[in-house]
């Protein structure tokens, strides 16, 4: 854990690439199945209101995908569990179904960008009607690409470069900033 910690602050400060990140801990998943990294993901604290805010979109014909700079079978567990629509991420090579500890393919905050930039694209969707929740470094290029960015329990970074900001327990609490109403009983 210490190690991951150096390696985020590391990051964050720019001294390190999301490459040199990802393939510094790439390592201690090898062997591992992905039902084993959903196993992990269920024992996770995770934000509140996620499955109660994706259903609250989704019924209102909102796309709902996960771009993230991590590991892409992360995002993959999270977007099974919560019924997203798609996700990105850095991709881990496998051999017969479990991780072999080396990296595929990297991602990078641009190439994050991307990804939302083509699945906009791909779904007919303008950029100005895109938004974008993140909380970090990586999030920037995306902010500036998207018609909402909202930064979310983010660092000061983020957090001058989106359109809103907020500290909070639930997700749900950015419905309002999307011009819905909060994931109540709606949801």
């Amino acid at each position: 854990l210490a190690a991951v910690q150096e390696l985020e602050r590391r990051f964050d400060a720019g001294e390190i690439t999301t490459a040199t990140f990802a393939d510094a801990v790439a390592h201690s998943h090898l062997d591992l199945l992905y039902a084993d990294v959903c196993r992990h993901f269920d024992g996770l604290p995770l934000i509140a209101g996620i499955a109660e805010t994706v259903t609250a979109l989704r019924r209102r014909g909102v796309v709902c995908v996960i771009a993230t700079i991590s590991y892409a079978f992360y995002a993959r567990a999270l977007a099974e569990r919560f019924a997203f629509d798609g996700y990105c991420g850095a991709e881990m090579h496998e051999l017969d179904g479990r991780l072999t500890g080396r990296m595929a393919q990297h991602i990078d905050a641009h190439g994050k960008r991307a990804f939302v930039e083509s699945t906009a694209q791909r779904r007919g969707i303008a950029l100005g009607e895109v938004a974008h929740v993140g909380d970090s470094l990586s999030d920037l290029p995306t902010f500036a690409a998207v018609g909402t960015a909202i930064a979310i329990n983010a660092t000061a970074d983020a957090r001058a470069a989106a359109h809103h900001a907020l500290d909070t327990d639930d997700l749900g609490d950015v419905l309002p900033l999307l011009g819905f109403p909060a994931a109540d009983g709606d949801a």
